[in-house]
């Protein structure tokens, strides 16, 4: 499965339908910062908490290693918000 390619398709689809205050999102890096990514507004976008988990779900299954620690501390604060 290419998932370079749905994590780009998704990023595109989801710079159009960025969520707006008062909404609550959340702020993503599309290039993450432990790949070399920076903080400068291009790299950044707003995402509902369901789609940030998403995006970074195919960024782990892209790259490996350490970017499934994201998507544990994702899964855990989402558990524990639950109670």
């Amino acid at each position: 499965m290419n998932y370079a390619r749905i994590y780009a398709a998704f990023i595109d689809d989801r710079k159009a339908k960025q969520p707006q205050a008062p909404d609550y999102f959340e702020k993503h890096h599309i290039k993450p910062r432990c790949l070399g990514g920076g903080d400068e507004p291009e790299n950044i976008i707003r995402l509902t908490p369901e789609d940030h988990l998403f995006a970074h779900l195919l960024l782990a299954k892209m790259h490996g290693g350490k970017l499934w620690f994201a998507v544990a501390a994702m899964l855990n604060l989402a558990t524990k918000a639950r109670g």
